[in-house]
């Protein structure tokens, strides 16, 4: 899937949020990528060292997501 399509299979409610700036999508796809256990370059680093290189000043709780 190409970049320019992921927002066609996303909701309205969910692009409007991001539009009018109640989300974050760079701070989702970084706790994603964190959740996950890899760093900015997709290499697996484990689940603490992403959070440290994602978050150095802390994991955001869920609602600030």
């Amino acid at each position: 899937m190409k970049p320019a399509e992921i927002f066609q299979l996303t909701t309205t409610e969910l692009l409007l949020s991001i539009a009018n700036g109640s989300i974050d999508p760079v701070l989702l796809a970084k706790a994603e990528l964190a959740n996950r256990g890899l760093d900015s370059k997709g290499t697996y680093v484990g689940f603490i060292n992403a959070d440290n290189h994602f978050f150095p000043e802390g994991r955001p709780t869920v609602e600030q997501l």
